[in-house]
């Protein structure tokens, strides 16, 4: 029986969950503060509003994102 909450967990769940997923969070969190120091970033569609009642927060609305890259000599 699969419980729809988890069967979109890309890292699974209890006992079957994932080795690997405490590495991969730190690799995501490496990757943003590098996005932000280095990019100004804008939302395009105004702020997300997160899907209630499942395990992961996926936005209802598009998440559009416009990016420029920082100026490292100005």
């Amino acid at each position: 029986m699969i419980i729809l909450s988890q069967a979109l967990i890309g890292f699974g769940g209890g006992a079957h969950r994932c080795v690997g997923v405490h590495f991969a969070y730190l690799e995501m969190k490496v990757i943003l503060a590098r996005l932000i120091t280095q990019f100004d970033m804008e939302l395009l569609d105004g702020t997300p509003c997160p899907v209630r009642g499942f395990a992961t927060k996926w936005p209802v609305s598009p998440c559009r994102v416009r990016y420029r890259r920082i100026d490292q000599l100005g």
